[in-house]
């Protein structure tokens, strides 16, 4: 039989064991407005789930296979407050 190696390849080129989060922040970048107020599951660059209730968007994402998806609650930026002097 015959034996196949998989080569990772991290986007940064670094060959480390921890991966970067760039797909997800690009694609918070590119698609995140049209989920404001909402949570998302990401796996890489490829949303999983979103909705307004994290646990069932997170319970979703595990649901359909993702181990451990990046999940965060997208906020318009217009709405950050500003805690200058």
């Amino acid at each position: 039989m015959k034996r196949r190696t998989l080569q990772v390849v991290y986007e940064n080129g670094i060959d480390s064991a921890e991966p970067t989060l760039s797909a997800e922040q690009r694609w918070l970048q590119e698609q995140g407005n049209r989920f404001t107020n909402e949570w998302v599951a990401l796996d890489g660059g490829r949303l999983v789930s979103h909705g307004t209730d994290p646990k069932s968007v997170f319970d979703e994402a595990r649901a359909a296979g993702v181990a451990s998806p990046f999940f965060v609650r997208v906020t318009n930026r217009e709405d950050l407050s500003f805690g200058g002097w």
